[in-house]
C-alpha cells in the first residue's frame, strides 16, 4: 500500500470645547489669570507645580510659561490637549518632548519690539486677528528661539524678520501644540494688550474647532490580503494622524474599531476604510483595502494516493471523518485505504499546514 500526503495552502480559487485653561510655569501668571477670567475662560494657576494626570485631564489647554514640562503633559497632549508655550518652554516641547518635528535653538535678544508677521493661512489669520500684521510688543517681542529641520505636518504660523520661524503649530496624537518661541508673556498686563490678544486668539483657535482637519490616510497595507475563513490579518493605515477609525460599507459607514494597526478576522471578503480623526475633526476621506476571504479547506481537499481512502484523527481506532469536516491548522490526520472490502490497519500520517498567501 502506498499513500502519500500533501501540505494544503489556502489559495485564491470640530465641535466646540469648554474653556478650562491651566497656567504652568512662572512669567506673568497672576495678571494672565485675571485677564483670561475677564474674557470668559476658567483658569487655574498651578505656578511651577505640574498637576497630576488626573487633574490635568479636566483642562483643555495648558499655557506652559518659561519652564520644562514632563511626560504627564506629553501624554495629555497626545490624548487631545492644546499646549501653548512661551520662550524656553518651546525648547522643551520641540527638542525634549518631540511634540513637533523640528529642532530648536535660542538666539537670545533680537531687539526690543521685534516685529512678528503672521502667515497668510487660515490658522495664521486666526492668530493675527485684531493685531497689526506684522505686530510688535516692546519687551514681549524681544527674545527669540529659532527653528530648523521643520518636518511634515508642522505649520509655520508666524515669522520674525528675514522670514525666520517664530510660531509653529502641529498635531501630536489627538492634541495640538502651538510653539510660540519668544517672550510674549513678559510684562503681561491684567488688561488688554497685544500679548493678550495673541493668547486669546490662540486659545479660541485651539479650543473652538478651527484647527486644520487632518489629511486623509495615504493608503492601507495588510499582512495578508487573502485569508482562509477564520484567519486574521493586521491592517495599517499609512499616513495616520490622531486616531484612526475603521469602517466597512463606506468611508464613515459602519464603524468596526479604532487604532492603528488593528487585527481583524473577517468572515467574508470585506473592504475596510481608514479615516483620520484629529483636532476634533475627521479627514475629508478615507484610504481603503479589500481583504479576500476564501472558504476553509475540508477533508475533501486532502489528497492521497491509494484506493478507498478514509481519513482519521487517530493513528488507530476512531471513526472516519466526514468529507465536509473543516481542517484544522497543524492538525495530524491519518489515512487508510480499503481494497476488496478490507481496510488497512496501518495508517499514513500527514500534518495540515494552512498558510495565507
Amino acid at each position: 500500500m502506498w499513500i502519500t500526503g500533501i501540505v494544503l495552502f489556502c489559495l485564491v480559487p470640530f465641535a466646540s470645547l469648554s474653556t478650562n485653561v491651566a497656567l504652568i510655569g512662572a512669567n506673568g501668571n497672576a495678571n494672565m489669570a485675571i485677564y483670561l477670567a475677564a474674557n470668559g475662560f476658567s483658569v487655574t494657576d498651578f505656578g511651577t507645580s505640574i498637576p497630576s494626570a488626573g487633574t490635568l485631564a479636566s483642562y483643555n489647554a495648558v499655557v506652559l510659561l518659561r519652564m520644562d514640562g514632563n511626560s504627564t503633559i506629553t501624554n495629555w497632549v497626545n490624548n487631545g490637549g492644546v499646549l501653548i508655550t512661551e520662550w524656553s518652554a518651546s525648547d522643551w516641547a520641540v527638542n525634549t518632548a518631540g511634540l513637533l518635528s523640528a529642532s530648536s535653538a535660542s538666539v537670545g535678544e533680537v531687539g526690543t519690539g521685534t516685529s512678528v508677521t503672521f502667515a497668510a493661512s487660515a490658522l495664521g489669520n486666526k492668530l493675527g486677528a485684531g493685531l497689526p500684521n506684522p505686530y510688535s510688543n516692546g519687551g514681549a517681542t524681544e527674545f527669540f528661539y529659532s527653528y530648523t529641520g521643520i518636518g511634515a505636518g508642522v505649520e509655520i504660523l508666524a515669522t520674525r524678520p528675514t522670514n525666520v520661524p517664530a510660531i509653529l503649530g502641529g498635531a501630536y496624537g489627538t492634541g495640538y501644540t502651538f510653539v510660540v518661541g519668544y517672550d510674549w508673556a513678559d510684562g503681561f498686563p491684567s488688561t488688554s494688550s497685544s500679548s493678550g490678544t495673541l493668547l486669546i486668539n490662540i486659545l479660541n483657535s485651539g479650543m473652538g474647532g478651527s484647527l486644520p482637519a487632518p489629511a486623509n490616510p495615504t493608503s492601507v497595507s495588510a499582512t495578508y490580503n487573502i485569508l482562509c475563513n477564520g484567519a486574521s490579518t493586521q491592517l495599517t493605515a499609512n499616513g495616520a494622524a490622531g486616531t484612526t477609525y475603521w469602517y466597512t460599507g463606506s468611508c464613515g459607514g459602519t464603524q468596526v474599531t479604532t487604532g492603528n494597526p488593528v487585527t481583524l478576522s473577517p468572515a467574508t471578503s470585506t473592504t475596510y476604510y481608514a479615516r483620520n480623526y484629529n483636532n476634533s475633526q475627521f479627514s475629508a476621506g478615507c484610504a481603503s483595502i479589500n481583504i479576500v476571504v476564501n472558504p476553509r479547506p475540508t477533508v475533501a481537499d486532502l489528497q492521497a494516493t491509494g484506493t478507498g481512502i478514509k481519513w482519521y484523527l487517530n493513528q488507530t481506532g476512531g471513526s472516519a471523518l466526514a468529507t465536509s469536516t473543516q481542517l484544522i491548522n497543524n492538525q495530524h490526520y491519518w489515512a487508510s485505504q480499503t481494497i476488496n472490502g478490507l481496510e488497512s490497519t496501518a495508517r499514513f500520517e500527514v500534518v495540515v499546514s494552512m498558510t495565507n498567501p
